[in-house]
């Protein structure tokens, strides 16, 4: 169709399918954002056969995007920094995704940083609170009223 997936079927209804394969009619139905216009015309059966030979392919023979270095030891890092970023556009009114998303993250958190907010609006915004949190010179803590405050790190542990 040389189409970008997402004008075939949404992004979410992909992401679904990836992560719990459909293997009948019924399973499409009730897979999230795919609904009858995207299953006409022969694109039900197309798909379940799409899944079918993925399923069976062997693990030398899957095409995996390669995994970024903070994709797996530092996934605490991107969930905490995402918080902060989400924090940050509740109180200004914003949709995070306009701040930050993770991708920008996982780049910002490289050495050096880069990416879109290493430098600009967003890094006057998130960029300088993010860098201070990943060095350990700032940690989050809540408010007492269910938000995320960024506070200097005391260096007191609590748990030990």
């Amino acid at each position: 169709m040389d189409l970008p997936v997402r004008f075939v079927l949404p992004d979410l209804a992909v992401l679904s399918i990836a992560q719990h394969p459909t293997r009948t009619r019924e399973d499409l139905r009730r897979t999230r954002s795919l609904d009858g216009r995207h299953l006409g015309g022969g694109a039900a059966e197309e798909l379940l056969e799409a899944v079918a030979h993925g399923i069976e392919l062997a693990a030398s023979e899957l095409r995996v995007p390669p995994a970024h270095e903070l994709d797996q030891p530092n996934r605490a890092v991107t969930t905490l920094a995402t918080a902060y970023v989400a924090q940050r556009a509740g109180d200004l009114e914003l949709d995070p995704a306009i701040l930050a998303t993770r991708a920008d993250l996982v780049d910002f958190m490289q050495d050096p940083p880069h990416g879109r907010l290493a430098g600009g609006w967003r890094n006057d915004l998130v960029g300088e609170g993010l860098q201070r949190l990943a060095k350990g010179m700032a940690s989050l803590s809540f408010d007492g009223r269910g938000a995320l405050v960024l506070e200097e790190r005391s260096f007191r542990p609590v748990d030990r």
